[in-house]
């Protein structure tokens, strides 16, 4: 793991724990972080992963334009929404996604009886979807720039 990550890991006993940044802590099992990979995980898959994916780029390259655009107009920069996650064995990377929502002012607003009626964590009326995000959800282009990873 590398500190310009933000990221620390601490392997204690049977876990790993990754403290990412802004105080985010996740727990890991230790024998999946610390597995050592096999060849074809080393070598042969991320050269297919990142041939294919660079051709899908280059092909889809006049769609990522036009996306791009499309959220320029409607929100403004910055373009892409970028979070960090964690994958499988305990990786930190870095997600990237089209923006779809304009930043949520009305946090305080929120009442315990809203947040409790709430079925799913995405919500087809939430005020701060834009129109052009709502195109990109509906047809999953908002996830194109995960090519990148």
């Amino acid at each position: 793991m590398s500190s310009d990550q933000g990221s620390r890991v601490t392997v204690a006993g049977d876990a790993t724990v990754i403290d990412l940044r802004g105080g985010v802590r996740v727990l890991v099992d230790a024998d999946t972080y610390l597995r050592k990979r096999t060849f074809y995980e080393r070598f042969p898959k991320p050269f297919l992963d990142r041939t294919v994916a660079l051709l899908v780029m280059v092909v889809l390259l006049p769609l990522f334009i036009a996306c791009a655009v499309a959220v320029y107009r409607s929100v403004g920069r910055p373009i892409l929404f970028c979070q960090e996650r964690v994958g499988r064995g305990g990786r930190v990377f870095t997600l990237y996604k089209f923006r779809t929502m304009l930043p949520d002012r009305r946090k305080a607003s929120h009442t315990i009886a809203e947040v409790d009626r709430r079925i799913s964590h995405k919500r087809a009326d939430d005020p701060r979807l834009t129109d052009v995000g709502r195109f990109l959800r509906k047809w999953s282009l908002d996830e194109l720039p995960n090519f990148i990873n």
